[in-house]
Protein backbone atom coordinates (compact mmCIF):
# COMPACT_ATOMS: atom_id res chain seq x y z
CA UNK A 1 0.00 0.00 0.00
CA UNK A 2 2.89 2.46 -0.93
CA UNK A 3 1.68 5.77 -1.44
CA UNK A 4 -1.60 5.04 -1.07
CA UNK A 5 -4.66 6.83 0.45
CA UNK A 6 -5.91 5.14 3.81
CA UNK A 7 -8.60 5.42 6.42
CA UNK A 8 -7.13 4.75 9.72
CA UNK A 9 -8.99 3.42 12.30
CA UNK A 10 -7.43 2.98 15.95
CA UNK A 11 -9.44 1.12 18.33
CA UNK A 12 -7.08 1.19 21.29
CA UNK A 13 -5.72 -2.50 21.12
CA UNK A 14 -6.22 -2.66 17.15
CA UNK A 15 -4.91 -0.23 14.75
CA UNK A 16 -6.36 -0.48 11.01
CA UNK A 17 -5.15 1.13 7.83
CA UNK A 18 -7.93 0.70 5.35
CA UNK A 19 -7.12 1.25 1.50
CA UNK A 20 -9.40 3.47 -0.13
CA UNK A 21 -8.67 2.21 -3.41
CA UNK A 22 -9.56 -1.39 -2.50
CA UNK A 23 -12.98 -0.21 -0.32
CA UNK A 24 -15.83 -1.02 -2.40
CA UNK A 25 -18.67 -0.68 0.78
CA UNK A 26 -19.30 -0.51 4.31
CA UNK A 27 -22.57 -2.02 5.88
CA UNK A 28 -23.77 -1.30 9.00
CA UNK A 29 -24.94 -4.44 11.55
CA UNK A 30 -25.59 -3.24 14.94
CA UNK A 31 -22.34 -2.06 16.52
CA UNK A 32 -20.48 -3.12 13.39
CA UNK A 33 -19.32 -2.79 10.73
CA UNK A 34 -18.53 -5.01 7.65
CA UNK A 35 -15.80 -3.67 5.06
CA UNK A 36 -16.09 -5.11 1.71
CA UNK A 37 -13.07 -5.51 0.18
CA UNK A 38 -12.40 -5.69 -3.58
CA UNK A 39 -10.82 -8.41 -3.14
CA UNK A 40 -13.06 -11.06 -0.89
CA UNK A 41 -10.66 -12.91 0.59
CA UNK A 42 -9.54 -9.58 2.30
CA UNK A 43 -13.60 -8.94 4.13
CA UNK A 44 -13.45 -8.04 7.42
CA UNK A 45 -15.44 -6.87 10.62
CA UNK A 46 -14.70 -4.22 12.87
CA UNK A 47 -16.68 -3.09 16.24
CA UNK A 48 -17.26 0.35 15.19
CA UNK A 49 -20.84 2.08 14.19
CA UNK A 50 -21.38 3.24 10.67
CA UNK A 51 -21.42 6.57 11.86
CA UNK A 52 -18.25 6.48 13.42
CA UNK A 53 -17.08 5.28 10.16
CA UNK A 54 -18.33 8.14 7.78
CA UNK A 55 -16.72 10.82 10.41
CA UNK A 56 -13.05 9.23 9.55
CA UNK A 57 -13.93 9.31 6.42
CA UNK A 58 -14.84 12.99 6.21
CA UNK A 59 -12.06 13.59 8.20
CA UNK A 60 -9.04 12.19 6.79
CA UNK A 61 -8.05 14.46 3.43
CA UNK A 62 -8.43 13.32 0.16
CA UNK A 63 -11.19 10.53 0.78
CA UNK A 64 -13.82 12.36 -1.50
CA UNK A 65 -15.14 9.35 -3.18
CA UNK A 66 -17.22 7.55 -0.44
CA UNK A 67 -21.01 8.67 -0.02
CA UNK A 68 -23.68 7.55 2.53
CA UNK A 69 -26.23 5.72 0.64
CA UNK A 70 -29.00 5.25 3.47
CA UNK A 71 -28.40 4.34 6.91
CA UNK A 72 -27.00 1.28 6.83
CA UNK A 73 -24.30 1.93 3.51
CA UNK A 74 -21.29 3.63 2.75
CA UNK A 75 -20.41 2.91 -1.12
CA UNK A 76 -17.42 4.04 -2.61
CA UNK A 77 -18.38 5.94 -5.73
CA UNK A 78 -15.74 4.73 -8.60
CA UNK A 79 -17.34 1.12 -7.53
CA UNK A 80 -20.80 2.07 -8.86
CA UNK A 81 -21.63 0.92 -12.48
CA UNK A 82 -25.53 0.86 -13.07
CA UNK A 83 -28.33 2.04 -10.66
CA UNK A 84 -31.74 0.55 -11.29
CA UNK A 85 -34.57 2.94 -9.89
CA UNK A 86 -37.43 0.58 -10.66
CA UNK A 87 -36.09 -2.41 -9.00
CA UNK A 88 -34.51 -0.18 -5.91
CA UNK A 89 -31.38 -1.76 -6.52
CA UNK A 90 -27.47 -0.83 -8.04
CA UNK A 91 -24.61 -2.67 -8.77
CA UNK A 92 -21.35 -2.09 -7.63
CA UNK A 93 -17.96 -3.71 -9.33
CA UNK A 94 -14.56 -2.98 -10.62
CA UNK A 95 -14.85 -4.81 -14.40
CA UNK A 96 -12.62 -7.86 -13.48
CA UNK A 97 -13.53 -9.99 -11.07
CA UNK A 98 -15.27 -7.95 -8.45
CA UNK A 99 -19.16 -7.89 -9.02
CA UNK A 100 -21.99 -6.97 -6.41
CA UNK A 101 -25.63 -6.21 -6.39
CA UNK A 102 -27.11 -4.36 -3.30
CA UNK A 103 -30.52 -2.81 -2.30
CA UNK A 104 -31.59 0.54 -0.88
CA UNK A 105 -34.12 2.63 -0.85
CA UNK A 106 -35.49 4.52 -3.80
CA UNK A 107 -34.67 7.99 -2.56
CA UNK A 108 -31.23 6.67 -1.45
CA UNK A 109 -30.77 5.76 -4.89
CA UNK A 110 -31.78 9.22 -6.24
CA UNK A 111 -29.34 10.76 -4.04
CA UNK A 112 -26.23 8.13 -5.35
CA UNK A 113 -27.79 8.45 -8.74
CA UNK A 114 -27.07 12.18 -8.84
CA UNK A 115 -23.86 12.20 -6.89
CA UNK A 116 -22.77 9.53 -10.02
CA UNK A 117 -23.69 12.01 -12.42
CA UNK A 118 -22.21 14.97 -10.93
CA UNK A 119 -19.10 13.36 -10.73
CA UNK A 120 -19.55 12.18 -14.15
CA UNK A 121 -19.44 15.89 -15.22
CA UNK A 122 -16.78 17.24 -13.49
CA UNK A 123 -14.36 14.24 -14.71
CA UNK A 124 -15.08 15.33 -18.16
CA UNK A 125 -15.11 18.55 -17.68
CA UNK A 126 -12.08 18.52 -16.27
CA UNK A 127 -10.89 16.45 -19.13
CA UNK A 128 -10.62 19.36 -21.19
CA UNK A 129 -9.68 21.86 -19.12
CA UNK A 130 -5.90 22.76 -20.43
Amino acid sequence: MKNEKCIIIDKGTTFHCIAISHLVYVKADGNYSDFKMRDSKNDFTLTIQLGEVHELMDKTRGVDNFLRVGRSLIVNLNYVRSIDLSKDKFLLSDNLGFREELEASHQALLTLKTKVENRAKRTRRDEYDY
